[in-house]
């Protein structure tokens, strides 16, 4: 053998074994933004990129005084420069939007409820405005003169708005179409009336599954479970979970679901109860069999009743999770965020900044295009944005280490609209799919399913019907599997 070929066969060595053991590290801060002063009062409850490159907060705005509180979106530019802003309130009732998303058209949707001067709650509030913040409808909902409240929403298949939440006392699911005619609504016994909701999603199988806990009092201890219920696409029972099954085992609330290309869901959560005090991430199956439950190991102690944020990138590449906590190695409040991989293993944690006031909490978080993340924290007179850049596990992932001749290059062009073209290489010949998913991990369209010979491989992805944003294409080839990012913009 020539010295030529040993040098090639150990330098490679040694890049395979770099890019095994090199270890990821914690995002850079991009930028911070203090709207305390320019949107005081807003308390961001949902986040997420929009289109354009840039992201909005749906929220309240309101000084909490029964007085003048509204729903409405914060629209920011890529930089965190405001847009433009756009409140909505129903008279005489004080408003409330708990989740929002940005619809297939590029709109925006706010769930949420009203509420009378003496704290009754007197409806659900839904709104959708356009990609510019101007209203297109509003739909406060008294089914049979039910009386709903809705704490999260997600877009199913159908482009139909899914609302979770309460309806006189019943954990319940209400339907809205896109155009905000009323569709239908389910109520579900099998969670009793304190049962809280916190999460809700539309799962690759065509089921909604929604999370949240139920806390009870007895003899002046509180005991916590999380709770779990899967429903079809007509709202029919599939099944319910319970977590900890156990009254004697640790306290444990569900905040956050996302949905998985496989049919399972991952779940954000807070295990209560000192010394196992514990930020927790738990993968349930399409049947809703617990696949795994993590606990890293941080040095921060969880809040009690507060949300845990969970976005996934795509769930390869990990999850990403954030919450406010204490630090008890300084004494002192701070808010953090961290990254476990696709099998929950801890890959990195940040915190920012230590110091803050007790109350300022995190309360959303979104992915950003191109990478990295936008976190909103929030008290009633602090509210700020920190925009993180891409941390160096995401391209680890992007471009796993596959065998020789297996191979997902990256779309071109990109940027691309409408049009783009996709190659890909197999070692040997195999059953072969090549799907499209959003950002929501949602299936948008399946480009290629069947049996390919050996070699290189190429077709064009058309998206002339979606909207503009980032996609992920993700091939697999027998047992091998590659997924790559791309953005439309039109």
């Amino acid at each position: 053998m020539s010295l030529r070929k040993i040098c090639s066969l150990a330098l490679t060595s040694l890049l395979l074994m770099s890019a095994t053991f090199a270890q990821p590290h914690a995002p850079d801060t991009l930028w911070t933004r203090d709207y305390s002063d320019s949107a005081r009062h807003f308390c961001p409850n949902a986040a997420m990129a929009t289109a354009d490159g840039g992201f909005a907060l749906a929220g309240t705005w309101g000084d909490y005084s029964w007085a003048n509180n509204d729903c409405g979106v914060l629209k920011m530019d890529a930089s965190g420069s405001v847009q433009w802003r756009h409140r909505f309130g129903l008279p005489e009732v004080q408003d409330y939007a708990w989740d929002g998303l940005q619809t297939r058209d590029g709109g925006f949707f706010l769930a949420g409820y009203s509420a009378a001067a003496d704290s009754a709650v007197s409806g659900l509030v839904a709104v959708k405005y356009d990609s510019e913040g101007d209203s297109l409808w509003s739909l406060p909902v008294r089914p049979e003169g039910a009386v709903p409240m809705m704490q999260a929403v997600t877009e199913d298949y159908e482009g139909n708005l899914v609302m979770g939440g309460v309806m006189d006392g019943n954990t319940a699911i209400v339907w809205v179409t896109s155009s905000g005619s009323l569709l239908r609504y389910r109520s579900y016994a099998p969670f009793p009336a304190n049962f809280r909701v916190h999460g809700i999603c539309q799962t690759a199988g065509h089921g909604i599954v929604l999370v949240g806990d139920m806390m009870t009092m007895d003899s002046s201890i509180v005991t916590i479970h999380g709770g779990a219920m899967c429903v079809d696409s007509a709202g029919n029972l599939l099944w319910t979970r319970w977590f900890p099954e156990q009254p004697a085992d640790s306290n444990m609330a569900f905040w956050s679901v996302i949905p998985l290309t496989d049919g399972s869901v991952a779940v954000s959560a807070t295990r209560y109860g000192s010394p196992s005090a514990r930020y927790s991430l738990l993968l349930f199956d399409a049947q809703g069999d617990l696949l795994w439950m993590r606990a890293p190991d941080l040095p921060f102690i969880p809040f009690f009743n507060t949300s845990v944020c969970l976005v996934a990138d795509f769930p390869e590449q990990g999850f990403v999770l954030a919450a406010p906590a204490y630090d008890p190695n300084v004494g002192n409040y701070c808010n953090i965020m961290f990254k476990l991989n696709s099998q929950g293993d801890l890959m990195w944690w940040y915190s920012y900044p230590r110091g803050l006031p007790e109350n300022v909490r995190s309360r959303s978080l979104a992915v950003a295009p191109g990478g990295g993340y936008v976190w909103a924290l929030y008290d009633n007179t602090f509210f700020t944005v920190v925009r993180l850049g891409p941390d160096t596990s995401e391209s680890a992932v992007q471009q796993p280490l596959t065998p020789r001749g297996f191979s997902l290059t990256q779309n071109y062009p990109n940027p691309f609209n409408p049009t783009t073209e996709i190659t890909f290489e197999l070692p040997r010949a195999a059953n072969t799919t090549l799907k499209v998913y959003d950002v929501m991990g949602r299936e948008v369209t399946e480009l290629l399913n069947g049996h390919l010979s050996v070699g290189e491989h190429r077709l064009t992805f058309d998206a002339s019907d979606l909207p503009s944003g980032v996609y992920f294409y993700r091939l697999q080839a027998g047992t091998e599997t590659q997924t790559r990012k791309m953005l439309l913009l039109k």
